[in-house]
């Protein structure tokens, strides 16, 4: 399973660093028991998960579960509850978790379908959850979510940017990705790191093969101290953190 940790430097009037962790969870009852390890083992500043397959009307187990930090997320699930019954195995969702000493430093954006977007500091934070190989019009989707995250780092012009996400692809070989980081300057955090680097972020046990899909993308003020692909002695999901 998939965990990335990166450390950022944040600076308002005081300088912060920050230790923050980027995980699709696979579910929230499969990844829930990691990021509770994480959080007593790393202690980490921010959580951006993705995945987290809740309806809205158990959102609240995030608050219930992680009571030292404020979530900010949504369901995926909000148009298929209203419509009706629930059929099918749930899926999506994304949630920002950011620790309650940098309460008075936290300012909340938006928070979508597929991304989450707050404030700490000075350092805009998104996560980003993007469609899968297979999902009906999925470069509209990309386009559609890329702009919208482009407005709102427009709206935030002098802050700095770090993104935590599941690409769901390398951003290497997808031409709508590479456009984006292009276009807003971004550099990959696992690309400057001069640490050891696992060979991929995603494994599927069932056909034994693994894809680096997951990343942590900041602008070039961004100071990175630390970044890892974290392998959890407990970890249900089907990526790392």
């Amino acid at each position: 399973n998939d965990d990335i940790l990166a450390k950022v430097l944040v600076n308002e009037s005081i300088c912060l660093e920050l230790s923050i962790i980027s995980y699709n969870m696979h579910g929230y009852n499969q990844g829930y028991q990691t990021v509770r390890d994480l959080v007593c083992d790393v202690k980490p500043d921010v959580f951006l998960l993705q995945e987290h397959w809740l309806t809205p009307s158990n959102l609240h187990k995030f608050e219930h579960d992680f009571v030292e930090y404020i979530c900010i997320g949504s369901s995926a699930m909000s148009a298929v509850v209203e419509s009706g019954v629930l059929r099918g195995r749930p899926f999506g969702g994304v949630m920002i978790l950011v620790n309650k000493k940098h309460k008075k430093y936290v300012r909340v954006v938006c928070a979508a379908e597929r991304y989450a977007v707050v404030v700490v500091g000075d350092l805009l934070i998104l996560n980003v959850y993007l469609p899968c190989e297979g999902t009906n019009d999925r470069i509209s989707v990309c386009d559609d979510i890329f702009h919208n995250l482009l407005f709102w780092i427009m709206k935030y012009p002098t802050h700095k940017i770090l993104i935590g996400d599941d690409f769901n692809a390398k951003c290497t070989v997808s031409d709508v990705i590479l456009k984006f980081i292009k276009d807003v300057y971004l550099r990959r955090c696992d690309s400057s790191s001069t640490g050891a680097r696992k060979q991929f972020t995603y494994f599927n046990e069932g056909l034994n093969c693994g894809s680096y899909i997951d990343y942590i993308l900041v602008s070039p003020d961004v100071m990175t101290s630390h970044f890892s692909v974290l392998d959890p002695d407990l970890n249900l999901s089907d990526h790392f953190p």
